[in-house]
């Protein structure tokens, strides 16, 4: 036994060392300017190094490489001991336990003047670094957040990618994001519907935690405030009325209700979504449309026609079909939530 030691010894240091020298090829170099690396020009730039406009000129000779850098600079001046929620658990604890536990740090330099500078940086290194930025966007530190959205905010006007930022940014977990994030969202102008429509994502369903759910969500709400400017939405609002979710559907009908004022054609729409394709997706539309309530009052015709339509179906039939029986349950519940009077006319209880 005692002989095998120094053997096993051995392989643990080898594999140990083999894997440090692995992973220090494989990792990138780190970027320089003027013989320094990434990390003096990130100190030097949030330490206080340098006073009023961020001196860009480093970075954008490093380009895209240093954007992990200007993140890390952030995550080491807003550690756990900085969070306000720590600062709440801190002061809430009685003074015996308070005196054993490492006191709440101010955050160096102020989190706004920190997050401002990191976006002007960022900003810089468009549009290679766009594809990085969603990423950012839900990193687990509140400050690169806040610094993505405050990027999004300040070129949001004529940009295809910061609405998406913002929209995802609508429930993040911290106020001073969300907070920049609506007021950057409701000084959007028409311009940005084409970033807005960018954002939707047709594949979002179930996870309401998710970043895409999120800005999926805050877009459809955002493009039916919109009103008609928001018409090229409506092919995309239309895929999304269908999909198997509780929020996305609704939303989406209501969006499409906002958007597509003119009778005739919302009522060529809301019938296309009721009355095509395979029974679950009919059902979740027929759905959507009751949650809306009174404000899709336009639709009561539309599922006056299919309960009609599918009361025939069951005369014609000796025995009821259950697709018939599902849709005519469906029908009856939106009705009585869009036109309560009007299901009554109908004999529905």
């Amino acid at each position: 036994m005692n002989r095998r030691l120094p053997i096993v010894v051995a392989v643990i240091v080898a594999l140990t060392l083999s894997s440090a020298l692995i992973w220090a090829t494989r990792r990138p170099p780190e970027p320089s300017y003027l013989g320094k690396p990434a990390t003096y020009w990130v100190d030097r730039q949030f330490n206080g190094g340098v006073r009023g406009y961020p001196d860009t000129k480093p970075f954008e000779a490093m380009g895209v490489a240093a954007a992990p850098y200007i993140a890390a600079g952030l995550r080491a001046r807003n550690s756990w001991r900085q969070s306000d929620r720590y600062a709440a658990i801190y002061r809430s604890v009685p003074a015996p336990l308070r005196k054993r536990l490492p006191p709440p740090r101010p955050l160096e330099g102020g989190g706004a003047s920190l997050s401002l500078q990191a976006s002007m940086l960022l900003a810089r290194l468009r549009p290679a670094v766009d594809p990085a930025l969603p990423a950012l966007g839900q990193d687990r530190n509140a400050l690169v957040r806040q610094a993505v959205v405050v990027l999004a905010a300040n070129e949001a006007a004529n940009d295809r990618l910061a609405p998406g930022l913002l929209f995802a940014a609508a429930t993040d977990p911290a106020r001073s994001v969300r907070e920049i994030a609506a007021r950057a969202a409701a000084g959007l102008t028409d311009s940005a519907i084409p970033g807005a429509i960018a954002a939707l994502d047709r594949r979002t369903r179930g996870d309401s935690r998710a970043a895409v759910y999120r800005r999926t969500l805050a877009a459809i709400e955002w493009l039916a405030w919109r009103g008609p400017r928001a018409g090229a939405a409506l092919p995309e609002l239309k895929v999304l009325a269908l999909v198997d979710d509780k929020q996305i559907p609704v939303a989406a009908m209501r969006a499409i209700v906002r958007i597509e004022r003119r009778p005739e054609t919302l009522a060529c729409v809301l019938n296309e979504l009721t009355d095509t394709g395979a029974l679950p997706r009919r059902l979740r539309a027929i759905a959507a449309l009751g949650k809306c309530g009174p404000q899709v009052v336009e639709a009561a015709p539309i599922l006056v026609k299919l309960w009609k339509a599918q009361a025939d179906a069951r005369s014609s039939s000796a025995l009821d079909r259950p697709s018939t029986v599902q849709l005519r349950r469906a029908v009856a519940e939106s009705l009585k939530q869009i036109a309560p009077e009007v299901a009554a006319r109908e004999g529905i209880r």
